[in-house]
């Protein structure tokens, strides 16, 4: 196969990355990232690119990486030992493959909004003879999630009297708030979607409060310890990053006459 020279000549559908612009993201967000107490989660699900997850890591300013799934967690693992994994893991196979990751000493954590999303990961860790971390999902708004409020404090409680598994705060979701042109509107909006997140009665004692966000920033002082922003590399035009990738496709068919 001869090599495209130009971008006109590479057989679509294809994803075309932007190099340059794309590390000027990475580092404009690691750059953002440092300027205050909450540290970076870049989300490894928006590109599943292993070579692009290990310069976010290099820029700086990162805690570790996101990822949507078990099969995720385990390529990153490859690379990165310490990982989130931002959904409920449903599933006494699954659960056993993120056990099996915690064993073999990557620092893991899980999201999880119910009774049995705790039963199940508890399980497995005490099969496996290990810890999992788990933060409790609020809904505030947008997406799964345990009710705020009083029904969060009840499944923390529950969390900490588990074995098995470790209670390492909360986890809010406001990600649609970002697609909101307006900065001052969007602003407003991705706050009022976090003070949901913090309850009143308080978790156990010591833990704190990780929260999803974008485009928004913050002094920390809630005890706001992450931010998981996906859209870092091919961000879509709002916000701090320049437009990193884009998709080349091409026509299929036509009618005659079209």
């Amino acid at each position: 196969m001869t090599r495209p020279r130009t971008i006109h000549d590479i057989p679509t559908p294809a994803l075309i990355l932007d190099v340059p612009t794309m590390q000027r993201n990475i580092h404009r967000m690691a750059e953002f990232f440092s300027e205050g107490p909450t540290k970076l989660r870049p989300h490894f699900k928006a590109h599943k690119t292993t070579e692009i997850a290990r310069r976010q890591l290099a820029a700086g300013s990162c805690v570790g990486l996101t990822c949507a799934t078990a099969g995720e967690a385990e390529v990153a693992a490859g690379f990165c030992e310490d990982i989130l994994i931002a959904n409920q893991v449903i599933g006494l196979d699954k659960c056993a493959r993120v056990a099996i990751l915690a064993k073999s000493g990557i620092d893991i954590k899980v999201a999880v909004d119910s009774e049995l999303g705790v039963e199940q990961m508890s399980k497995a860790a005490q099969d496996t003879e290990t810890t999992v971390g788990v933060l409790v999902e609020v809904n505030i708004g947008f997406r799964a999630g345990t009710p705020p409020g009083e029904a969060a404090v009840v499944l923390g409680r529950r969390i900490s009297d588990t074995p098995g598994v470790e209670l390492r705060g909360l986890m809010g979701y406001e990600g649609p708030a970002a697609g909101i042109e307006e900065r001052d509107r969007r602003g407003t909006m991705a706050k009022q979607a976090l003070d949901r997140l913090l309850p009143r009665g308080g978790l156990p004692d010591g833990h704190r409060v990780r929260r999803k966000y974008r485009h928004v920033r913050h002094d920390g002082t809630d005890g706001r310890s992450h931010g998981d922003p996906g859209r870092i590399v091919r961000v879509d035009g709002h916000g701090l990053q320049e437009r990193g990738a884009a998709v080349r496709a091409g026509i299929l068919g036509a009618r005659d006459g079209a």
